[in-house]
């Protein structure tokens, strides 16, 4: 229970800036009127070459998950494939909030992501088999908010030694497909 007490600061402040950065967009994109500083700021914003595509970020995201959701009821037939949706679903406002929480603490909560996601699925999948499906579960979100933690603190590093945010996404995908091909051979 203490677990659960230790991460709501974080999440609570890290859903609350979520919901404000929203509104605040949603509330500029709304009014007529853009002074000529928001302007600047904006095409600063879109014109920065460090800058990731969307399109590349939402394809990325959502082709993953394609994969996951296909797989991994393969690998652990307890746990559904729309259940493994509804995980990378809810996975966004998670990732966010660890992320904010390890900007400003340097502390990843990815387990206590993956153990809230034990929780939930483990008590939706009852009965025979619920506990594969929840440890399994708890490994897709874990997997998803670890490395949203390790990215964000290879941001920080970037940003202190004034890299380029793009090299560095760009490292950090090509370490993680290594890793996703070295670590199996290891065993």
């Amino acid at each position: 229970m203490l677990i659960f007490i230790a991460i709501s600061p974080i999440l609570g402040d890290g859903l609350y800036n979520l919901i404000k950065i929203i509104s605040i967009i949603v509330r500029k994109c709304a009014t007529t009127t853009i002074n000529r500083i928001t302007f600047l700021s904006l095409k600063r914003f879109k014109d920065s070459e460090n800058r990731i595509p969307s399109w590349v970020v939402a394809t990325g995201y959502v082709g993953l998950a394609a994969i996951s959701t296909a797989t991994v009821p393969v690998i652990f037939p307890a746990l559904k494939w729309y259940l493994v949706l509804s995980s990378y679903i809810l996975a966004p406002a998670l990732v966010f909030c660890n992320s904010y929480g390890t900007g400003l603490t340097d502390g990843s909560l990815a387990s206590t992501d993956g153990k809230i996601g034990l929780f939930i699925i483990a008590s939706v999948v009852g009965g025979n088999g619920c506990v594969a499906a929840g440890v399994a579960d708890c490994g897709v979100m874990v997997s998803i908010t670890s490395t949203t933690a390790d990215l964000m603190q290879n941001f920080e590093t970037g940003y202190l030694t004034l890299s380029s945010a793009k090299s560095i996404f760009v490292s950090q995908l090509i370490g993680t497909s290594m890793g996703c091909v070295i670590a199996p051979l290891t065993f």
